[in-house]
């Protein structure tokens, strides 16, 4: 099971990061060396939206939190682990169990499937259940 790291942004995030930004990129490059970081980034707007990260464990998530320069230097105002069970379905749209009994219909995780995953898990924990239906995504509880 992976992990996903969810980062919400300090108040004026764009003069805050430079200042840590090169121990950031340090961290994250350890961890992306040693196998554990999959993904990382920001959002298109950082500020509103923060940024996120996949890990291959909760463990390696915490790790990397608990010594990540942004979250220690106040960049970070608050952050969540959630375990995520990936699952990649290639073929026609289907249902398939998901955790917490989510179930999630995809008609085609390729490229930028990551994104549009965030964007549903996003949107499930703001309460609206139902992300994209015109590309084939539904989340429901």
């Amino acid at each position: 099971m992976k992990a996903v790291v969810f980062y919400e942004s300090a108040p004026d995030v764009a003069s805050q990061a430079p200042a840590h930004l090169p121990a950031h990129r340090a961290r994250w490059h350890e961890f992306s060396r040693r196998g554990v970081l999959l993904m990382i980034g920001p959002f298109a707007n950082a500020q509103d939206d923060g940024a996120m990260g996949v890990f291959t464990s909760r463990a390696a998530a915490e790790e990397f939190v608990r010594g990540d320069p942004f979250v220690l230097g106040g960049v970070v105002r608050k952050w969540t682990i959630l375990d995520w069970n990936e699952v990649l379905v290639p073929d026609a749209p289907g249902t398939l169990p998901g955790a917490a009994g989510w179930a999630v219909a995809a008609q085609d995780l390729g490229r930028g499937g990551l994104v549009a995953a965030a964007q549903m898990l996003i949107t499930y924990l703001a309460g609206n259940h139902t992300c994209g239906p015109e590309r084939g995504y539904v989340i429901s509880a």
